[in-house]
């Protein structure tokens, strides 16, 4: 079975946090916005949790 990163439920909320602030956002540009607020996290990572949880 797969691990899940510690910090995945915080993740999470951010990107959740973010497209509801951003409704027009996509994947890309919230990673954007995650890395400018210091997330070390690349749009892969960001895109699978968005699939999963926004769309």
């Amino acid at each position: 079975m797969p691990t899940v990163p510690a910090d995945e439920d915080t993740l999470t909320r951010a990107i959740i946090a973010l497209a509801s602030e951003y409704g027009r956002y996509g994947y890309r540009r919230v990673t954007a916005l995650l890395q400018a607020a210091g997330w070390q996290v690349g749009k892969d990572r960001v895109q699978r949790i968005w699939r999963r949880e926004v769309t």
